[in-house]
């Protein structure tokens, strides 16, 4: 990936690394500049922006959080869990009900030192979760990574988070009623 700064007329479908003012619009950073972007940088006054160019082998970070999410957790419904849509590099791991989270520290520890760029942070083995819970988010921290290394992680974390949902398989009451209490039954 390329970053760094370039003229107006060489930024199309460069990723914008900064937000910038235009005259009183602001485009964020992150946005996939366009001809219309590029219009509105030079009728602002702008001539040159900082930006991030994918190079061949590059995957956009919310492409690659997107296989990241998909790699920690295959089978969302069967891993009691819900994957949010992919912003900003990031997608989180959300609890489908309440639980216990399992997870595979081993595998994460290793696949969060294959590249800096690509992240897991979850909350702890065993942690008990409620409905909606964050249990992991996956983040990429530049605005794009190598495919290659996002491969490599995806292979590593395959499968490594879910939620154990509580079973129930008998149940029982045990009432124990003492004279002259609150459940002392009269005849």
């Amino acid at each position: 990936m390329f970053f760094g700064d370039v003229q107006i007329d060489e930024a199309l479908g460069c990723v914008l690394a900064h937000s910038v003012d235009c005259a009183g619009q602001r485009l964020r950073k992150g946005v996939i500049l366009d001809a219309g972007h590029l219009d509105q940088l030079t009728a602002a006054g702008h001539r040159v922006v900082t930006v991030a160019h994918l190079e061949p082998g590059d995957i956009h970070e919310d492409a690659a959080a997107t296989q990241l999410a998909a790699a920690l957790c295959p089978d969302p419904v069967a891993a009691n869990v819900t994957l949010r849509p992919a912003f900003t590099g990031r997608v989180n791991v959300l609890a489908s009900g309440v639980g216990v989270v399992r997870l595979d520290a081993a595998r994460l520890i290793a696949a969060n030192s294959v590249d800096p760029m690509i992240t897991v942070a979850t909350v702890p083995d065993l942690h008990q979760m409620h409905d909606g819970g964050m249990i992991a988010t996956v983040k990429i921290i530049s605005y794009a990574v190598p495919q290659a290394a996002l491969d490599q992680v995806c292979g590593i974390l395959r499968d490594s988070v879910r939620l154990v949902a509580p079973t129930l398989k008998t149940a029982g009451l045990i009432v124990t009623l003492t004279e002259g209490g609150a459940g002392e039954i009269s005849s």
